[in-house]
């Protein structure tokens, strides 16, 4: 039978094994480190033809910028709230720097969309995220079972929770992007309004990470 020490080192063995399987992953992708929460690729696109929700047609080589959030940028706090309440406020900030970026830097010009996939709840239409879950596949059903497999191992407290880690796909276009750094400072604003009013309910909605 394993001791609470067996499990502790076992643990820790295996977030060794993700992290450098993931820092060589990330190597071969060309990931790059943008801040403490998002680092980003930039990829063709290859899917077909298509156009998003607010008119943004892609077509396949078109640019895009592909967010990957750090791992290591979650919050450890035992308080959930407080985590989720920290990392709803550190990605806040990462977006602006982001829309910034892609805005200012000649080497971005040609991005025509950031796109994300993540387990995290499928939150974000209101600051001008398409939303979109992912087709179940085995390729999406395998990316399905390595993202249990790593809340398991990385964020215990999460995997027991029941949350429904199913993929989601997040898109923001060049036009909705451009108007990112406002609707934040309008969300925050509605937010600090929301949460003056009702503490409880607030803690509450917190505690299932983070709502943009």
């Amino acid at each position: 039978m394993l001791t609470r020490t067996d499990s502790a080192a076992r643990t820790g063995v295996l977030k060794h094994l993700f992290n450098a399987y993931d820092r060589a992953w990330r190597r071969r992708h060309g990931v790059h480190r943008f801040d403490k929460i998002i680092s980003l690729a930039i990829e063709p696109y290859r899917g077909q033809p298509r156009i998003l929700a607010d008119g943004t047609h892609l077509e396949p080589g078109d640019s895009l910028a592909i967010i990957h959030f750090n791992h290591d940028g979650f919050s450890t706090d035992s308080n959930r709230v407080r985590a989720a309440l920290q990392f709803r406020r550190d990605l806040a900030s990462s977006l602006r720097r982001l829309a910034k970026r892609l805005e200012s830097d000649t080497h971005l010009q040609a991005v025509k969309a950031l796109y994300g996939e993540s387990w995290l709840p499928p939150h974000g239409s209101k600051v001008g995220f398409i939303v979109e879950p992912l087709p179940k596949t085995w390729r999406t059903r395998l990316q399905h079972c390595y993202v249990r497999l790593l809340l398991r191992i990385q964020f215990p407290h999460l995997a027991r929770r029941g949350h429904d880690t199913w993929l989601h796909a997040y898109w923001l276009t060049r036009s909705q992007w451009q108007l990112l750094p406002q609707r934040l400072d309008d969300d925050r604003e509605n937010r600090d309004s929301k949460e003056n009013d009702d503490d409880t309910e607030t803690d509450c909605r917190a505690a299932d990470l983070p709502d943009l």
